[in-house]
């Protein structure tokens, strides 16, 4: 396999040269967020598949315009990878073109086109645009244009892509053709990542928290609730106004929303929960790869891999002047976000490499929802300490013991607390443990002085969990 970088148009141009060149094989080419694989017999090209296409039934469609067109968006100022490999079967996802492309074909088309999109995005200003026709136009023009959006028309044209483009921009110079209305975009990302910083660093002293927090809820706000502690810093993740996650993961922030610590600050930062699915993968413990060198990893292999495979995960590209997150949904990159060094997220147009950098993966293979464990962590505490208060050594030994069966809980300055995020089988025995110690504390103190005792505990709470939407967690049950 051949596989490097590619930087700039000339540098795409030297690349097709070299290897289209009576070669055969799949050449796989990642460009400004565009997956274009094209199956090569002999120097030539024969078929291919886009993410640009994926939402597009091109059985009856013109093949070559479709990849004309692919190629065209991939020209426009390429910064990328790309990989060449003789892999002789394809999949059947793959669109067969009615005649074989050449290298200077391929390029001449692309380039020539790509000019008159640029034209055309002038006047419609997005390629979502439905068109109408205006004036009289001969039958097959009309059904055409009727009803149909840019690649539609590409796609459905009889002629090539090039003069497919230049009777468009006439068209709608002439008032021929107009715009009708404008879909929902058609584009080969699912949403494009989003990121806003609503507050920066305010002086916990100077706001309501608790209003804060009903303001997300009502909201619906999807992002991160940052909060700055003078040693450290936890994120709170919300999707459409309910908490997620927390991480580090630790029932301690109940507390902290309770009675702010003075000299804290909080940051509010609103992600669409498409990009907030892949970053809450940032703080998994479960790593494909982490932290290794680019001395001893392909880069450019991993972005294809990912596309290919349709993962979803999270690829972490750390280098002395900060380190920049890639996420990918299901083959798709939504976008880039950089971590500055003051801890700030910042959204980038492009992955721009150091020299020397480290990379780490975290594929999406589970839920990142950690907010039930905290609960019942927290529960599990609560009625601890009450047995704590009440009980004698014998019942204490006995929690412990069955503590003690649970690997990822530990004891430690008088509280239980996690070693690592739960998984979902150990959400399960949290569950188990915490009816363990409602039945232990029923026996041991009696129902009605036990429930008495935990209704005393949670009162401080019960304002803050109503607002969190705790009520869910908070009867124990195994079905959960």
């Amino acid at each position: 396999m051949i596989s490097g970088y590619i930087e700039g148009s000339q540098s795409l141009v030297d690349i097709l040269s070299n290897i289209l060149t009576g070669k055969s094989g799949i050449l796989d080419l990642f460009v400004n967020r565009i997956f274009l694989s094209m199956e090569v017999k002999d120097g030539f090209i024969t078929s291919f598949k886009c993410n640009l296409l994926n939402n597009l039934e091109v059985n009856n469609m013109n093949k070559i315009n479709l990849l004309t067109y692919c190629f065209s968006e991939i020209m426009d100022n390429p910064s990328g990878f790309f990989t060449f490999s003789k892999e002789k079967n394809i999949g059947n996802d793959y669109i067969p073109l009615e005649k074989e492309l050449g290298q200077d074909e391929i390029v001449l088309q692309a380039t020539l086109a790509n000019q008159e999109l640029k034209e055309l995005l002038k006047k419609i200003i997005s390629p979502s645009a439905v068109f109408r026709t205006i004036a009289s136009l001969p039958p097959d023009e009309r059904d055409l244009f009727e009803g149909k959006n840019t690649i539609e028309i590409i796609g459905t044209s009889k002629e090539n892509i090039v003069t497919t483009l230049r009777k468009m921009n006439a068209y709608l110079v002439e008032g021929k053709i107009d715009i009708f209305e404008f879909k929902d975009e058609v584009s080969y990302y699912e949403k494009e990542l989003e990121i806003d910083y609503l507050m920066e660093n305010i002086s916990i002293d100077k706001i309501n928290i608790i209003a804060i927090l009903e303001s997300m809820k009502s909201s619906k706000f999807s992002g991160i609730l940052r909060i700055h502690l003078l040693t450290s810093t936890v994120d709170l993740l919300y999707k459409q106004g309910k908490l997620h996650a927390v991480y580090p993961v630790d029932y301690d922030v109940f507390d902290f929303l309770l009675n702010p610590t003075k000299g804290s600050t909080i940051s509010l930062i609103s992600m669409n929960k498409e990009a907030l699915d892949i970053y809450a993968l940032r703080y998994c413990e479960r790593r494909a790869i982490n932290n290794v060198s680019n001395s001893y990893i392909e880069l450019s292999k991993i972005f294809m891999g990912l596309s290919k495979e349709k993962n979803s995960a999270l690829l972490i590209v750390s280098g002395k002047k900060g380190t920049t997150l890639s996420f990918f949904k299901e083959g798709n990159l939504l976008g880039f976000i950089q971590e500055l060094e003051d801890g700030k997220l910042k959204y980038k147009q492009n992955l721009e490499l150091p020299e020397n950098f480290y990379l780490s993966l975290i594929f999406k293979e589970h839920d990142t929802e950690n907010i039930s464990a905290l609960v019942y962590l927290f529960m599990i505490n609560i009625l601890f300490g009450i047995l704590l208060k009440w009980s004698g050594q014998k019942v204490l030994s006995n929690i412990m013991g069955e503590l003690l069966k649970l690997d990822f809980l530990k004891y430690e300055e008088g509280r239980i607390q996690l070693r690592r995020s739960p998984t979902e089988e150990e959400k399960l025995n949290l569950i188990d443990f915490l009816a363990y110690l409602f039945d232990m504390g029923s026996y041991t103190l009696g129902q009605d002085k036990f429930s008495q005792e935990i209704e005393i505990s949670l009162h401080p709470y019960k304002d803050l969990f109503k607002i969190l939407n705790f009520e869910e967690f908070m009867t124990v049950n195994r079905s959960q």
